[in-house]
């Protein structure tokens, strides 16, 4: 994650003033990790919040993201780039490619619907429509006056 992040910043960076922005997306692995164990600064987690305890191997999703995130915040300064982050939860949504079964959404999914009956699947899961996610990156690209860090999700 961290290479690609690294690979399209640089290369945005070679199409000044062409490009105008860079639009991440990221996920909210970056704000908290897997069980929650460490708290919001405030009342609930917010795009302040960074996931400062996610470890390898346990959690190597989340360490990814927050090291590719954190990467993409590091470059954008050193690089003089306009970056906003999107932070979005799950995903799912219309597939649009003929390789969907190797999407990892669809199998994480399929693992769910095909498992035994009694498998307990334990914890909160927040989905976000894919299409909202776009509209999300749509937006940050569009406003001129985003900036930062947005968390895409549904309300709890």
């Amino acid at each position: 994650a961290v290479r690609g992040t690294k690979a399209v910043l640089e290369a945005a960076a070679k199409q000044k003033p062409g490009v105008k922005r860079v639009i991440v997306t990221s996920s909210v692995c970056a704000i908290h990790d897997m069980n929650r164990k460490q708290p919001p600064k405030h009342e609930q987690y917010c795009e302040e919040d960074w996931n400062e305890v996610s470890e390898m191997p346990a959690e190597a999703y989340w360490v990814s993201k927050v090291q590719a995130e954190r990467t993409a915040w590091r470059l954008a300064e050193e690089l003089g780039l306009d970056l906003v982050t999107i932070l979005p939860n799950f995903v799912l949504g219309p597939i649009f490619s003929e390789q969907q079964t190797g999407a990892v959404s669809v199998g994480f999914m399929k693992g769910i619907l095909e498992s035994p009956a009694s498998k307990e699947f334990k914890g909160d899961w927040v989905v976000n429509d894919v299409r909202d996610v776009a509209a999300a990156h749509i937006l940050a690209a569009e406003n001129p006056a985003a900036k930062g860090r947005y968390i895409v999700s549904q309300p709890q």
